[in-house]
């Protein structure tokens, strides 16, 4: 599963920075967040997405 999720967000970067297809770009996301959720919200903080979430 790690080196699946680590395609998806390299691809999900390629689409967000090169190619701002918003379409492909939140199916990726989509996919992420059911892969891997507390990854994705890692992932989120980390673009700035979204505020860190108290647990």
């Amino acid at each position: 599963m790690p080196r699946i999720w680590f395609d998806m967000l390299t691809h999900t970067e390629r689409v967000r920075v090169l190619h701002r297809d918003d379409r492909e770009l939140a199916a990726v996301r989509r996919l992420m967040k059911k892969a891997n959720g507390s990854m994705f919200d890692c992932y989120l903080e980390k673009i700035g997405g979204r505020s860190p979430s108290i647990r």
